[in-house]
């Protein structure tokens, strides 16, 4: 048997599956794991006209330790996010995802 030690960090994934979740349950349109211009994209917040789909944001998400120092993101992949003119959230913690809910859900206010 394997014992596991659910005090360091939640993983990724499971953060970003609840915030898919919760996403979903709100009506908000979302999609996991977009690839554009050689990035990956956790979830992507979407604005459906039609049949087509346009980006209003992106949530990356992020394991950081439950305590601590406040923790950043910073390098190429900020950067990089920063060029495509979209807004940003980095969740890190399962006590965040609230906070990632919302913010999407006020994306959805927003013109394309």
């Amino acid at each position: 048997m394997i014992e596991v030690n659910l005090k360091k960090r939640i993983p990724e994934a499971n953060i970003q599956a609840e915030i898919y979740h919760r996403l979903k349950l709100e009506g908000v349109s979302r999609i996991l794991e977009y690839k554009h211009l050689k990035s990956r994209f956790d979830i992507m917040i979407l604005e459906e006209v039609g049949e087509r789909a346009f980006a209003k944001g992106i949530i990356e998400v992020k394991s950081w330790a439950k305590k601590g120092r406040e923790p950043k993101w910073e390098g190429a992949q900020l950067q990089k996010y920063g060029k495509l003119g979209l807004p940003v959230l980095v969740c890190g913690r399962w006590e965040e995802i609230e906070d990632a809910v919302q913010w999407a859900k006020g994306l959805q206010s927003l013109l394309v």
